[in-house]
């Protein structure tokens, strides 16, 4: 329950060596609209769930408005693309996505079908062994249900990633309804918030604020060093155990 996939400190080295040249890491994010349609933007990635890597759950923040919400509504597959031209090695995650808010904290560890344990039972036990055993030893759904995250380490985990956010970003929350159509009224608004001079605070914006986490089921890895180029297919099964596949570039 909850063990550290063997795609993550891959993932995790190649993220860090990212940041030493750059100051954040982007993603492409792929979703299907209602009509079966894929769409994909550009997103900057916030982290493992918890800044725990034994979650294997990856973050992304987004303003509710936005459409990929509306269509993680009726599909919840995704896909996300990695890509770190400092080490030549791509990242393609598959798996689904779900999307917490405040009005939703409450049952959002009944909505995510993931093993994921709380942060505060992880305190309890000094190892993965100890987690394993854990799980092994709750067999019954009220035991499992006890040690799934709460409402309030939801809410704390949105708290923590909002107050990581640029003032920048925090005001875009601020804004107009994304893809709406522009006009004066809108423009001036616009204008006052990137001045700072809307009237407003920086948590005037967290009402459209939400996080996205996405639960990884597959990942396909690969490594275009120029010398050996290797890939690795992942892919969970039984809830937290892994394939490793070595397959050709």
């Amino acid at each position: 329950m909850q063990l550290m996939a063997p795609w993550v400190p891959a993932f995790t080295n190649s993220v860090n060596r990212h940041l030493e040249s750059f100051p954040f890491v982007t993603l492409s994010f792929a979703t299907v609209d209602c009509e079966g349609r894929p769409k994909v933007r550009t997103c900057i990635y916030r982290g493992f769930l918890f800044n725990d890597r034994r979650t294997n759950v990856l973050t992304i923040t987004s303003d509710t408005r936005m459409d990929k919400i509306e269509h993680l509504k009726s599909n919840s597959q995704v896909e996300a693309c990695f890509w770190f031209p400092k080490t030549n090695e791509q990242f393609r995650v598959s798996g689904h996505a779900h999307t917490l808010t405040s009005d939703n904290a409450e049952k959002f560890s009944d909505e995510v079908d993931y093993p994921l344990v709380s942060p505060g039972a992880i305190k309890n036990y000094s190892s993965n062994m100890d987690l394993a055993s854990m799980g092994q030893m709750t067999n019954n759904t009220s035991e499992r249900n006890d040690i799934k995250p709460t409402a309030q380490e939801w809410k704390d985990e949105m708290d923590s990633k909002w107050d990581a956010l640029s003032g920048k970003l925090k005001a875009s929350f601020r804004k107009p309804e994304p893809g709406s159509k522009i006009t004066p009224e809108k423009r001036k608004l616009l204008d006052s918030i990137t001045r700072g001079v809307d009237g407003s605070n920086e948590e005037d914006g967290k009402k459209n604020y939400s996080l996205v986490v996405l639960t990884v089921d597959k990942v396909d890895y690969i490594n275009l060093n120029g010398h050996n180029d290797i890939r690795y297919l992942y892919e969970r099964f039984d809830e937290d155990q892994w394939t490793e596949d070595e397959v050709c570039p």
